[in-house]
């Protein structure tokens, strides 16, 4: 089963609706090139495969030049399905700018209709908004993680994640667990459904 559509993913990215607060400080503007490259996928500079044991690495980097930086992700694909990936992203030079998320985008098929966690919930929550969403378990559906607010922004988002698991009706799906803690958004809509332009 095909658990992430083609050309979709995992990939990096680095941008988010923008927010009512955030058009104060003007990040729109000032962090334009972050979305730029996350709009588009960046080439590729290299990609190299070798054996590590009974796994095997692809390590893809990428050349993020108007940025002076560049993204590395390295995955181990192990022979029980598994597959780890670390990601790593270094710039270099002082005028780089915010950066309003940090992380790997992607699109699964969308029978992946619920969405289990273990993090901070039920509703959403963020690094600077989370003091009354408590970590726990969770069960909730995608269209559920939805919060519409009256002008269309960033939004559903869950912070202080060890796992989430988006699975189909069935019970099969994926499963991602974290090495520490992570944040996620899994939304019908994609980034650019939440994007007011230029």
């Amino acid at each position: 089963k095909e658990l992430i559509l083609d050309g979709f993913g995992p990939r990096p990215a680095f941008w988010r609706g923008a927010t009512d607060n955030d058009y104060g400080w003007r990040m729109p503007r000032g962090a334009r090139h972050w979305k730029a490259v996350s709009d588009q996928l960046p080439l590729a500079r290299s990609v190299e495969v070798r054996r590590s044991g009974d796994a095997v690495q692809v390590e893809v980097s990428y050349a993020l030049d108007s940025l002076h930086s560049t993204w590395q992700t390295l995955y181990t694909v192990m022979g029980n399905g598994m597959v780890k990936v670390d990601n790593l992203l270094v710039t270099t030079g002082d005028d780089v700018p915010l950066i309003p998320r940090m992380g790997m985008k992607m699109h699964l098929p969308a029978a992946h209709a619920q969405v289990t966690y273990f993090g901070r919930g039920p509703w959403e929550n963020y690094a600077d908004r989370k003091a009354s969403a408590f970590v726990g378990r969770y069960k909730t559906s995608v269209s559920d993680m939805y919060v519409p607010y009256i002008r269309p922004q960033e939004n559903g988002h869950r912070t202080d994640v060890r796992w989430l698991a988006l699975t189909r009706a069935d019970g099969g799906g994926l499963l991602v667990v974290a090495d520490s803690l992570i944040a996620f958004n899994a939304l019908n809509n994609t980034v650019a459904d939440f994007d007011a332009g230029p």
